[in-house]
């Protein structure tokens, strides 16, 4: 069925939920997103509980800048299912929120803080043990500037539940996917906890240390080749890296431990 067939019939059948989601996939197969997303509104109106329908509305949403109305369809779509993980969809808007990427209007979206922040939140109690879900809540808590200290000691915190979500998964560190995504945290972790100012920097420090250090050490047993001994080469980067934030944490807990 073509879409001026679907439109005529979503015309005299406005209550069918099912003809607006069609009409909505004509309009996204004929790269009319707009048209597909005012549809796709329709679509929600007819059947409200229909999960899949608000996943379709938060996609385009997130496609068009109008992250609004993706955070609404997200919130909504927990409301149905009392969980949801979609890595792509939260990482686009919290990368969006962070830099400031303007929105669908032209607007900074840095204005959809509040609500991203609360929907992540939402998610850490109801997927406590999703590590996307903390790694972004954190990276959203240490990026903002207005409540420096008493997000970023937050951040850290949700920052370092993220790295024990990946590694409380038995054989993670076999996963090359994972052991990358456990020393990007690592680091992410680490200068957010030097940037903590106050008693608070040697507190965290502590407590993330023994984390830190056992998470390399089981990255680079796991990514060494058995054979050779060598690191295997996707890894080599990342281990350098982290390792060299890690001994720059251990560094300031000795300073800060005699200076005190």
């Amino acid at each position: 069925m073509c879409s001026s067939d679907l439109r005529s019939y979503c015309g005299l059948e406005s209550d069918n939920f099912e003809a607006w989601n069609n009409l909505a996939k004509c309009y996204i197969k004929l790269g009319q997103k707009e048209r597909a997303w005012r549809v796709l509104q329709e679509a929600v109106r007819c059947d409200f509980d229909n999960w899949k329908v608000w996943d379709n509305l938060m996609v385009i949403s997130t496609d068009l800048g109008a992250f609004d109305e993706t955070l609404r369809a997200y919130n909504r779509i927990i409301e149905i299912k009392k969980t949801h993980e979609d890595e792509q969809i939260l990482t686009i808007v919290t990368k969006a929120v962070i830099e400031g990427t303007p929105n669908s209007k032209g607007d900074d979206s840095s204005v959809y803080r509040g609500s991203l922040q609360k929907l992540l939140a939402r998610l850490s109690v109801c997927q406590p043990r999703d590590a996307i879900v903390w790694t972004l809540y954190g990276a959203l808590l240490v990026s903002n500037k207005t409540k420096p200290n008493e997000d970023q000691v937050k951040g850290c915190h949700c920052l370092q539940k993220g790295i024990a979500a990946y590694t409380g998964k038995k054989g993670w560190e076999k996963e090359l996917a994972i052991c990358k995504k456990v020393l990007s945290v690592s680091r992410d972790l680490i200068s957010a906890i030097l940037s903590v100012e106050g008693p608070q920097l040697l507190q965290l420090a502590n407590s993330a240390r023994l984390t830190l250090s056992s998470s390399v050490k089981m990255v680079e047993r796991s990514q060494t080749n058995v054979a050779t001994g060598v690191v295997v080469p996707e890894v080599v980067e990342d281990l350098e890296s982290t390792n060299a934030a890690l001994q720059l944490l251990l560094d300031n807990i000795s300073s800060l431990k005699q200076s005190g």
